[in-house]
């Protein structure tokens, strides 16, 4: 059965991907997802072993499997989406995406799991599987300041220890953002996107395009044309109107008892489009979440003016 090629959104958690997918879901071509983590690991078995028992990395799938095969998301439909999931057990990840997408036809589903990893060979590795299961997939760069992403980032990592079961999880979370001995998100940031540029640099033009979180929240429309011309797809007024409400994807909210999460928490409590006007963030200053007194390393301011951060 045909599969419309998908666009995948590459970008690091508190990005603004989750207000991105869903205002890209809004378009009546597409359709939004939430976080599945299929692309994290090859064959299902391991999607179980990592994500599958009491843990709310498979809330995003479930809920989708739910919405897409069961017809919504219910404590009763999320229990028929796992036992779905649990027969394709020794199938790859890459079989149950062309599945979901062979339901969706001829809709272009869009996959946004935010991409992190330890060193550059595990981001390589997610990248890889990404162009292996969906060679023509549109690939959206999704960037935010490296500064205002720190900041997010370490603020969110403090949220989920507090209510986190899970320590030795937290603690491969903070291992990723070591600088040394010292917590640096810009680390991470630096490491997620460089991969992702030198990947696009292999595609074709055409296949790639890189969005700054700022401008689309700043200049919603004009970017949201920008978007849905390189796909090819209409830039009608109500297209893009109804776009600017990612309020009404079927995942703009916290999800039943037993599949609550899939994404960003604070965008299920307020999936509402904000606008707001592009942030003044210093590339140049002390960072305040470090005690050394110490900026950005020369890669990282070099890497954000690259993408236009200045």
């Amino acid at each position: 059965m045909p599969v419309a090629d998908p666009v995948i959104i590459l970008a690091l958690p508190r990005s603004y991907s989750s207000l991105t997918c869903a205002m890209l879901g809004q378009h009546p071509q597409m359709y939004d997802l939430l976080e599945t983590q299929l692309f994290e690991v090859d064959v299902m078995q391991q999607w179980w072993a990592e994500y599958g028992e009491d843990n709310h990395d498979a809330d995003g799938l479930t809920r989708v499997i739910g919405e897409v095969f069961f017809g919504g998301q219910s404590p009763q439909t999320i229990l028929a989406a796992r036992e779905w999931l649990w027969e394709r057990r020794i199938r790859t990840t890459g079989d149950v995406l062309k599945e979901l997408g062979e339901q969706l036809h001829p809709l272009r589903m869009i996959e946004k799991t935010p991409l992190e990893g330890i060193d550059d060979q595990e981001v390589r590795c997610k990248l890889r599987r990404q162009l292996l299961t969906f060679p023509q997939a549109r690939f959206l760069h999704l960037v935010r300041h490296p500064r205002a992403y720190a900041r997010s980032h370490l603020s969110h990592l403090a949220a989920m220890s507090r209510a986190s079961r899970h320590p030795e999880r937290m603690a491969r979370r903070y291992a990723r953002i070591l600088d040394g001995i010292v917590l640096d998100p810009q680390v991470l940031w630096y490491r997620v996107n460089f991969n992702i540029d030198c990947f696009l640099r292999g595609l074709a033009p055409e296949q790639h395009l890189r969005i700054c979180g700022e401008d689309l929240l700043s200049e919603p429309k004009l970017q949201l044309r920008k978007i849905a011309k390189w796909l090819g797809l209409s830039t009608n007024a109500a297209t893009l109107a109804e776009m600017q409400h990612p309020d009404r994807s079927p995942f703009a909210c916290f999800g039943p008892p037993n599949a609550r999460f899939g994404g960003d928490p604070r965008f299920f409590r307020d999936p509402v489009l904000h606008c707001m006007p592009p942030g003044e963030e210093s590339l140049a200053d002390a960072l305040e979440w470090r005690t050394d007194g110490s900026g950005f390393h020369l890669e990282t301011r070099l890497l954000a003016r690259e993408f236009g951060y200045n």
